[in-house]
């Protein structure tokens, strides 16, 4: 019987601290891999925290993959980890914002991205919702990679 180690992490981003919050990301992602995770789920918002947008806007949301979800992969290929990773993300043909979850497979491709249906007014009046969900195929990380 072959078994999945799943690392759900759990963080406190420091609310609109984007830099602060990539590094302490990283650093769990890293930690989680080391205890023998095959898949590491990052909390929602968990770069900017909550509320993020009365304190410094949403300017900083780019189009996606970015940069630092690049890195994110070849981590995650380097590791042989899958890992769910909450980022906010701008459409590039709408301009729509949204609280978006990057499956990355442990060969460090992204295999899908699902983005928030049910958004929470108040606290996400800066996401657009997505328009539907359908399952992501994750497989586990071949032995051999």
């Amino acid at each position: 019987m072959q078994t999945l180690r799943i690392a759900m992490l759990h963080l406190a981003p420091k609310l609109g601290d984007i830099a602060h919050n990539y590094r302490t990301v990283e650093m769990a992602i890293n930690i989680a891999a080391d205890k023998g995770a095959q898949w590491v789920v990052t909390p929602e918002l968990c770069l900017c925290g909550y509320h993020f947008a009365a304190r410094i806007g949403t300017s900083w949301i780019r189009p996606c993959p970015d940069g630092w979800i690049d890195r994110v992969c070849q981590e995650a290929r380097c590791r042989r980890i899958a890992v769910f990773l909450s980022h906010p993300e701008r459409d590039t043909q709408t301009g729509k914002l949204h609280n978006s979850v990057f499956v990355i497979g442990a060969d460090g491709t992204i295999a899908g991205v699902h983005r928030k249906v049910n958004v929470i007014h108040k606290s996400e009046a800066w996401s657009s919702p997505g328009l539907s969900s359908v399952p992501i195929w994750v497989p586990l990380c071949p032995s051999g990679f």
